[in-house]
């Protein structure tokens, strides 16, 4: 009868004394060799434990034994060039190191290994759902994609004057969108593919068409609100929104490129919004001498949207009395600017 004392005694007795895992370079296991005896010989001899076949290793580059008097595991570096890197330490050739760690690390040339020794505690077992997918459920996705391209008709028609084809902007709009995004999802699961195995299509188009949605939104949303409530500062810093939906696009599409590496992640979704921030901010500094987007408008929003309350006319002139001296001092600046470039030797011998 299977299942009984006897047969547990029996695989405990049997179980092995450690476990050398043998890893890609996503950290997935290989290999595996179940040790059940004490020293473990690894290198490219034939009379080790574990044969290597890399050329950047010794013919007996380490081995792991007990250390004396019953002490704790160690790892010995044989007679090596290249040495031996234990966890974030590299030992030279002929070292010998204590092992601390139930499961340690070690890289051999160009091998990645795992000792496990049975003092490793298992982490609880993960559901299959361990990182929250979004947009769960075909329903989902496809109300999704319908806001998505309601947000993109909706956008199209507030920037677009009275009479024109707005239909036919949206048409065109629309195919760019579908392009940009089949070639986004598609180029991260290549990625996936490339670094997991795995191209996790379905999960690259949800988020694809989650960022999307939310990009769509973000490209309307400060504009219209900055001039509903008349706070041109809204409209004039919205680029930051979109810049934060695209760090966390980043961010959800590295899930499944770097899985097992969550700081990657989270500093590689930081880096894309410094970089994008810089970019804007330098580009707005360039342009306009400020810090936020110049309030250029190439239309006008629908006068029913507005919610801020109108202003009268001796408040509208006193606000902008200053604007005329403003604008005459950049003028003389500029034309300062223009004859020095006609005229250098002048400037040269004004001093």
């Amino acid at each position: 009868m299977n299942g009984g004392p006897l047969d547990t005694m029996t695989a405990r007795a049997t179980a092995p004394l450690a476990l050398l895992e043998v890893l890609d370079r996503d950290g997935h296991v290989r290999h595996q060799l179940k040790v059940r005896q004490w020293p473990l010989r690894v290198g490219r001899a034939l009379d080790n434990d574990w044969v290597l076949d890399d050329p950047h290793t010794a013919a007996h580059h380490f081995s792991v034994s007990v250390a004396p008097q019953g002490g704790p595991l160690q790892v010995e570096v044989g007679d090596s060039i290249n040495g031996l890197w234990v966890e974030q330490r590299w030992l030279p050739a002929r070292a010998v190191v204590a092992l601390t760690v139930p499961a340690t690390w070690f890289k051999a040339g160009e091998t990645w290994f795992r000792l496990r020794t049975a003092a490793l505690s298992l982490a609880p077992e993960l559901a299959l759902e361990a990182s929250p997918a979004p947009l769960r459920g075909k329903p989902v996705l496809g109300i999704t994609a319908v806001l998505g391209g309601a947000a993109l008709g909706l956008r199209t028609w507030l920037l677009t004057d009275p009479g024109e084809d707005w239909l036919n902007l949206v048409s065109i709009e629309l195919l760019i969108t579908v392009g940009l995004f089949l070639a986004w999802s598609g180029l991260w699961a290549l990625l996936s593919k490339l670094m997991t195995r795995r191209a996790n299509l379905d999960w690259h188009v949800r988020v694809a068409l989650l960022a999307n949605l939310a990009w769509e939104v973000s490209r309307v949303v400060p504009g219209l609100l900055g001039f509903s409530f008349s706070q041109p500062w809204i409209a004039s810093f919205g680029f930051v929104l979109p810049l934060l939906i695209l760090a966390w696009a980043v961010t959800w599409h590295m899930r499944q490129v770097e899985p097992r590496r969550p700081r990657r992640r989270q500093a590689f979704g930081m880096l894309t919004l410094t970089v994008g921030l810089f970019l804007s901010l330098g580009a707005n500094l360039s342009t306009s001498d400020r810090w936020g987007q110049g309030l250029y408008l190439t239309h006008l929003y629908p006068p029913s949207l507005r919610l801020a309350p109108a202003l009268d006319l001796d408040t509208f002139m006193t606000g902008v009395t200053g604007l005329k001296e403003e604008l005459d001092h950049k003028v003389a600046e500029r034309v300062d600017d223009e004859e020095s470039e006609a005229n250098p030797s002048s400037e040269v011998e004004a001093r």
